[in-house]
């Protein structure tokens, strides 16, 4: 009698260990699945705050070929423009309608890294209401670029790092590089 009991606990004994490590294999699967879903969800947010940055970025460079082409109306208008604007004496519109800004100075200015935060703006009302959505530092630089006519482009690059902290020395997210010429006849 003692040699089928014994039969009947190893058995058992047996059975328990194959469903521990079914259940051990089963929740490292599960883990391993979490794991993933969570690295998607960054991956999404990090693509999403990416694509926003970049709908800034050329919101800032849209206003200041727009700026600096109606500069171009008004005599001395194209070099008191770059003047006042590389000065800081002026600040560039950010020409996108989807975000407003939440810190006090709604305008982009040359020189940096600056920090400006952005919300969704609600149809209508212009109103950021809510946290905000968006948080980028942004450097402008400013060069004369010579053209063969004899006139002066300027060169603007925009840096940009997504977030509200963080170091600037390492290389940005986004950078946009534009030449903007000077158009009519103006000086």
């Amino acid at each position: 009698m003692k040699t089928i009991e014994q039969a009947r606990d190893r058995a058992g004994f047996v059975l328990l260990v194959e469903i521990a490590l079914a259940l051990m294999v089963f929740s490292m699967g599960v883990l391993a699945s979490l794991r993933l879903m969570a690295r998607g969800v960054e991956r999404r947010q990090s693509a999403r705050e990416h694509r926003e940055t970049a709908a800034f970025g050329e919101g800032v460079i849209e206003g200041l070929s727009a700026l600096a082409a109606n500069s171009c109306a008004v005599s001395n208008g194209w070099d008191r423009f770059w003047t006042e604007f590389a000065a800081g004496r002026t600040g560039v519109p950010v020409v996108c309608a989807a975000f407003a800004f939440t810190n006090e100075r709604a305008e982009i200015m040359a020189g940096g890294p600056f920090t400006s935060r952005l919300a969704w703006a609600r149809l209508h009302s212009g109103d950021p209401g809510g946290i905000p959505w968006l948080t980028v530092r942004h450097e402008i630089i400013l060069s004369n670029r010579p053209t063969a006519g004899g006139r002066t482009n300027i060169a603007v690059w925009l840096k940009l790092w997504e977030g509200e902290f963080g170091r600037t020395n390492l290389p940005p997210k986004v950078v946009f590089y534009s030449e903007i010429a000077r158009e009519g006849g103006g000086s």
